[in-house]
């Protein structure tokens, strides 16, 4: 949309409401955000110390000094990108807020009455928005050039130590989400305390698991009270938290553990990050743009898990 004026963005009275969806569920789950110099940026240096086994070294064999077993290292990393909006309104617009359309009663106000701090405040929570589904979704690509961009891994592409799959496609069973627990412990993450994240119908397709088995929990007896929702899962590895995430894609379920999770961002010099400024005057109005950049560091990728049960291999 243009900028705003008189008629491309009339004036209302009355409560305002957004369909659009502003819950950032993951976003404010993880952690702190740190500060990068680079675009590119470390998740973790990780290294691997082989299956345990019981050694059978003779006497003999001991005499000599064994053959030198090297343990190696290596980096994974992720990217910070680009979130750029812009807003701005005309004069005659701002001048205006008093004129409003619609169905009006005596004494009432306009909402909000002064545009370009709306359309900012309001702006700043759509790139929110795009950074939470960003940092479940995102796919990744390390530009080459000027003319390509910058897109930092989502955390559900991220894992691939910890993938698992539905028994049967299109449905949701206990014994897939034990397999995920089971995996993600066996593979040196850690359960407990990790929360699941997952769309409307995934939770109600877990809580439907749960709410007619008898053996899982018992319901107070009540005449007026039904019902039942699952927020909380206590598994074999520890205790998992429940959270439903308008941007999960649908059929996938997301164990993450959040504690070694962060957004990362680049600091523009006298600036910061994720700022206003007015820009240029090309005429009776005011323009201005929100620049920020951001990646996510999901930490060591074994430490989460993701079930997709919409199909049953990769």
């Amino acid at each position: 949309m243009a900028i705003a004026t008189t008629f491309t963005c009339p004036n209302y009275s009355g409560m305002l409401y957004t369909k659009s969806n502003r819950a950032t569920p993951f976003l404010n789950a993880i952690g702190a955000a740190v500060v990068s110099p680079s675009v590119e940026f470390p998740v973790n240096q990780e290294y691997s110390l082989g299956s345990a086994s019981q050694p059978a070294i003779t006497e003999t064999a001991s005499l000599t000094a064994p053959t030198v077993a090297t343990i190696t290292r290596s980096q994974a990393y992720n990217v910070c990108q680009i979130f750029h909006e812009a807003v701005g309104t005309s004069y005659a617009h701002a001048s205006n807020m008093g004129y409003m359309s619609g169905l009006n009663r005596a004494g009432q106000q306009p909402d909000p009455q002064d545009e370009l701090d709306w359309q900012i405040a309001k702006t700043m929570e759509k790139i929110a928005a795009n950074i939470n589904y960003t940092f479940l979704n995102g796919v990744y690509n390390r530009a080459a050039n000027d003319g390509q961009a910058n897109k930092t891994r989502g955390i559900i592409a991220a894992v691939s130590t910890n993938a698992v799959y539905a028994g049967t496609a299109h449905t949701l069973s206990k014994a897939i989400l034990r397999n995920l627990f089971k995996s993600v412990f066996n593979n040196s993450g850690i359960v407990d305390g990790a929360i699941l994240f997952m769309d409307a119908a995934s939770k109600i397709a877990l809580t439907a698991l749960y709410e007619d088995s008898t053996s899982a929990f018992i319901l107070p007896n009540s005449r007026t009270v039904g019902g039942a929702s699952i927020d909380t899962l206590v598994t074999d590895f520890g205790t998992v938290g429940v959270a439903v995430d308008r941007h999960m894609p649908a059929e996938k379920i997301l164990l993450a553990n959040t504690e070694v999770c962060r957004p990362v961002e680049m600091m523009v010099p006298s600036k910061g990050n994720f700022f206003y400024e007015e820009l240029a005057k090309t005429g009776a109005g005011t323009t201005g743009q929100i620049f920020g950049q951001i990646g996510l560091d999901y930490g060591p990728e074994w430490f989460h898990g993701v079930l997709d049960y919409s199909k049953t291999s990769a």
